[in-house]
């Protein structure tokens, strides 16, 4: 599942995480009894920091927060072997050291460190499903904030470098997105387009040749 925490992920119902606990459960048990040493990932959560879910969509969602600690009170820590969030820098760079639980920056998912030690799951590490940055143009809506695509360049390898220099338990952080098999996104002026590495007929962008450049180039882990 993907941001059980917010609408449209969940439907058009209120947010329910005990309800995805159910479903939860359900899957684990499902995957389990095929592979006993299959990979559960928890739904990827979003970060919000809406406190009480509306009682129906649209604008329906919960604290990621709020969310975690609600799955582990009822019963949720089994059923799951990675906890996944997103990992949007948003308004702020990848060095942004804010925390506060209504700031949405890199740093964010150290709450959720910080939860998952509490309820004695410390053990299990955490995978960011999608990281970026926007560089959405000035005539598109900055609904993810905006950067150029210098700034969304400089901005990747310095998020990975940080991940592997302060956070050991963060397992996998995946960068949304490579590229739209259309240009439909970017034709209807959607912000979420220019989260892309490659334009759609493959031309890359800078922050694609910067990946690229920090993966391969002096002291590159491989990893």
């Amino acid at each position: 599942w993907n941001e059980p925490n917010i609408y449209p992920e969940w439907g058009v119902y209120p947010i329910n995480p005990e309800g995805y606990v159910e479903l939860l459960k359900a899957g684990a048990d499902a995957a389990r009894a095929v592979d006993p040493d299959v990979v559960l990932i928890l739904g990827a959560m979003a970060a919000t920091i809406n406190l009480q879910p509306a009682d129906a969509a649209p604008g329906n969602s919960l604290s990621d927060l709020l969310f975690l600690q609600r799955v582990y009170d009822a019963g949720g820590a089994p059923y799951f072997d990675v906890v996944a969030v997103q990992g949007y820098g948003l308004y702020s760079g990848p060095t942004d050291r804010r925390m506060h639980p209504r700031v949405i920056n890199i740093a964010r998912h150290q709450f959720i460190r910080d939860l998952m030690v509490k309820n004695g799951d410390g053990g299990k590490p955490i995978w960011i499903s999608e990281m970026n940055w926007n560089a959405a143009p000035e005539d598109v809506e900055p609904r993810y904030g905006r950067v150029t695509e210098e700034q969304q360049a400089r901005y990747l390898p310095l998020a990975y470098a940080r991940l592997q220099q302060e956070w050991p338990w963060v397992g996998v952080a995946a960068t949304w997105y490579l590229k739209r098999a259309t240009d439909a996104w970017e034709s209807n002026r959607q912000p979420e387009a220019y989260f892309r590495l490659l334009r759609p007929d493959f031309t890359p962008l800078p922050a694609f040749d910067a990946l690229a450049a920090f993966m391969t180039g002096p002291g590159a882990s491989g990893d």
